[in-house]
């Protein structure tokens, strides 16, 4: 489901849920968004979670690390997090024209992860 949240309704940002089942796999999930929003997979940027406060600054298409934040400024380039009983948070900086996308669970929240997130994002 696409959701287009009232804070960025006027921008190009999107927003999107789906259930554990429609997430069978990485790949095959990247599929199905390249489909929906015509672009290569490779503009598609999933971490791999491991509940850090790990932050990933994407300038560039790349291999995903362990990280539980991801940053960007780049234009048709789709981040994103995946959550079970955690907290997703979308960030977005309408000045800088940045978006970021946090994966809270306990220990990412109780290392910071959010205030860690949002000052990269003030400083890039």
């Amino acid at each position: 489901m696409v959701i287009n949240p009232p804070i960025i309704a006027s921008s190009n940002i999107k927003a999107f849920f789906t259930t554990k089942s429609f997430m069978k796999e990485r790949e095959q999930f990247k599929d199905v968004l390249a489909d929906e929003y015509n672009i290569s997979t490779e503009a598609i940027y999933l971490p791999i979670q491991k509940h850090t406060n790990r932050i990933q600054v994407i300038e560039s298409p790349s291999e995903p690390v362990i990280a539980d934040a991801v940053i960007t400024s780049r234009k048709k380039f789709l981040i994103g997090v995946m959550v079970a009983d955690c907290v997703p948070i979308l960030l977005y900086d309408p000045q800088k024209e940045a978006a970021g996308v946090v994966h809270a669970g306990w220990k990412g929240t109780a290392a910071e992860i959010l205030k860690i997130t949002i000052a990269a994002m003030e400083q890039r």
